[in-house]
């Protein structure tokens, strides 16, 4: 057949295309109309690709883009008929099949990279076998064959190790899914795909079974961003060839989107980086962003893909997670919902969400783009949903179902972004965890038990959990109550690290640490901050773009203030040894100056517009019969919190059991009193 004779072809076009249905007519028309944007994002995306030349030997990196690469040039040819589009698409499909190997150094042929290719090459087949040269068919379909082999070999005798049983973890997700696009691929011609599609199913059912309801996930933003796609990828899949509908059924995917947009920055460009986290940029899609609006008819996803867009080549030039988003245009066209009206004010949304599955409360005080916005976390590693599940199955196989490598030792941990900047940080990526590397408690430097390790939470037993006490939200004002004392190395003999978090209205925040041990300890308070900070006594202040932030330390009475530098450094991928994230961070560190087996930290903490100079609120101690007690005083404004440090709470008319009191005026006459649990 002749070039001229298999454009011409229009069998693809009477057939069920694989990922795109039995409605491709009415996708291709929509290029010059409702999709116009997205075909010239997608002929951009095409054009830039066209300087990408192929070796013999793939590089030494990962080469995911090779994958969604030749999805996108085989789009373009399906959407335009222009034979130069189709050689283009085969330059890119000869150029991966003639690697002999998908990945490098680690895992080869059977993970990230060998998924990404072997799901977009399944899709260029399926789109483009009518049309293409019959040889480079012919060599296409052989390679899918000899790779989806490879890859279900490994599968099959890998059943209780390696990312094979881990339902919760990026690396199932990815690899079944191309596992599963080649089966569909290939169906018709064999036999043999029907078992790589039954053994994605059957592992699909789990992770689906296994997800949060709230739509959290516990590798973090930036894994979102990667992981999740294929969630969204194989769902799409399914229902289109088996009708199987987890955009139905799966709560995980309806609330996905949220968990997303309440771990966004003020800003809406970035994301607060707990987990791995590249960095605070790498988190962005805006095509999961159109998916996530075409299925559940969210206008606030619309409007985020296209602010997303907006900023599109930064965004690709500040992420360091690979292949980035600009090859993500294929899906935009294909998943983009012309009917889904872009909800561009946000205004209507609540100010905080709790996503009960990691334990995780964000708190904004407006929805403007320099918003003051804190985040905090306190649950069980990898949330509760997979840490129960997977002790579940471990009990019944004596299987390891998870895999925590991306999960830090950051419970209690806060985030704060106020004004455009971060005020309180993170140490984003990292392969070595240490818990004095996040705003936590540590003794002698020491925290989590196996710290140092990768996966600091393998072998841990099944109590050995953070534990949330009460978190409590009305309107502006919120508290959060948790304790981590079973996180810690056994030998610390650690009973209590209970960490309380109070604002009203985000102004500013306290802090309240009780701690215990069967032996007495000097106690580390860290916080880690993007900038050194001026110490004047107990009063510290922070200076970062055009925001500030005043911190004073309240309490224990003796204590000693301190700074250090702290640096985390660690490989993305083993794919690529040489490149690595670094995070420099200034670590504020607050000990208490005498051993004690019990103390309590009183921390105050205050926002500011860098302009201003300084927080209009200023703090002192309050005397108290039992407990201890912060006034917070702005002009003639009063908020008074207390809190209990063993033997109740009692100052003037407040007397309590409970954890934590706060109220207006003064403790004698209290107004707006409100109570945590005791």
């Amino acid at each position: 057949m002749s070039q001229q004779d298999r454009v011409a072809s229009t069998s693809a076009d009477a057939r069920q295309l694989l990922f795109i249905g039995s409605d491709f007519d009415r996708l291709k028309d929509e290029r010059y109309t409702v999709r116009r944007a997205q075909f010239v994002r997608l002929l951009e995306e095409c054009e830039r690709g066209r300087a990408t030349r192929f070796a013999a030997e793939p590089p030494n990196e990962s080469t995911t883009w090779a994958g969604i690469g030749s999805m996108n040039r085989a789009l373009l040819y399906r959407l335009t008929d222009d034979p130069n589009d189709l050689k283009e698409a085969e330059r890119w499909i000869d150029g991966a099949i003639t690697w002999k190997d998908w990945g490098n150094a680690h895992l080869v042929n059977v993970d990230l990279s060998a998924a990404w290719i072997l799901w977009g090459l399944s899709l260029a087949y399926d789109w483009l076998k009518d049309d293409m040269d019959p040889e480079l068919r012919v060599r296409l379909r052989e390679k899918l064959v000899r790779h989806s082999r490879i890859m279900h070999d490994y599968i099959c005798e890998n059943r209780a190790s390696s990312w094979v049983p881990k339902y919760w973890q990026n690396h199932n997700w990815i690899d079944y899914n191309g596992l599963a696009s080649a089966g569909y691929a290939l169906l018709d011609e064999l036999p043999e795909a029907q078992v790589w599609i039954d053994d994605a199913r059957e592992d699909f059912e789990l992770v689906f079974k296994g997800m949060p309801e709230d739509g959290s996930n516990y590798e973090g933003a930036v894994y979102w961003r990667y992981g999740v796609p294929w969630l969204l990828c194989y769902a799409h899949m399914l229902r289109e060839r088996e009708g199987v509908d987890y955009y139905a059924t799966s709560g995980f995917l309806k609330n996905t989107f949220w968990y997303r947009l309440y771990q966004s920055t003020p800003n809406l460009e970035e994301a607060f980086n707990f987990g791995d986290a590249h960095d605070t940029r790498s988190s962005t899609s805006a095509m999961m962003y159109m998916k996530l609006a075409s299925e559940y008819k969210l206008g606030e996803a619309q409007y985020m893909a296209n602010f997303a867009l907006s900023n599109l080549y930064r965004e690709q030039s500040q992420s360091a997670l690979k292949p980035g988003i600009l090859p993500e245009a294929g899906l935009e066209y294909l998943w983009f919902d012309a009917t889904v009206t872009p909800t561009e004010d946000l205004s209507h949304l609540p100010l905080s969400h709790f996503f009960p599955d990691l334990g995780l409360l964000a708190v904004r005080d407006s929805w403007a783009k320099d918003a003051v916005m804190i985040s905090v976390k306190c649950g069980f590693p990898g949330g509760r949903r997979q840490w129960e599940q997977s002790w579940e199955y471990h009990k019944k196989t004596g299987i390891d179902y998870r895999s925590l490598s991306h999960q830090h030792a950051d419970n209690g941990a806060i985030l704060l972004n106020a004004y455009g900047s971060y005020l309180i940080c993170d140490d984003g990526y990292n392969r070595t965890i240490h818990a004095n590397e996040h705003s936590v408690v540590t003794v002698g430097g020491r925290g989590y038990r196996n710290e140092g390790e990768n996966d600091i939470f393998a072998g841990v037993g099944e109590d050995d959990v953070a534990v949330l006490n009460e978190y409590f939200v009305d309107g502006g004002f919120f508290v959060f109550d948790g304790d981590t004392a079973r996180c810690y190395e056994d030998d610390l003999a650690i009973t209590r690290c209970q960490r309380i978090i109070g604002s009203n209205n985000n102004s500013y925040f306290i802090v309240f640490d009780r701690l215990a041990a069967k032996e007495a300890h000097r106690y580390e308070w860290n916080m880690q901050a993007a900038t050194a900070p001026a110490i004047e006594g107990t009063k510290v202040t922070y200076l970062n773009g055009l925001a500030g932030m005043d911190l004073w330390s309240l309490a224990p009475q003796d204590q000693e203030i301190s700074t250090k530098t702290t640096t985390v450094r660690a490989i993305y991928t083993t794919q690529e040894p040489d490149t690595f994230h670094e995070a420099v961070m200034n670590t504020l560190v607050i000990e208490n100056t005498e051993p004690a087996t019990e103390v309590s930290y009183l921390t105050a903490i205050a926002p500011f517009r860098r302009e201003e100079g300084g927080s209009d609120w200023t703090f002192e101690t309050l005397a108290c019969e039992a407990g201890v007690g912060v006034v917070a005083t702005r002009g003639s404004e009063s908020e008074i919190w207390l809190f209990n440090t063993g033997d109740g709470i009692a100052s003037g008319a407040v007397t309590s059991d409970a954890a934590w009191c706060y109220c207006e005026g003064d403790t004698a006459a209290p107004q707006n009193l409100r109570s945590g649990t005791v």
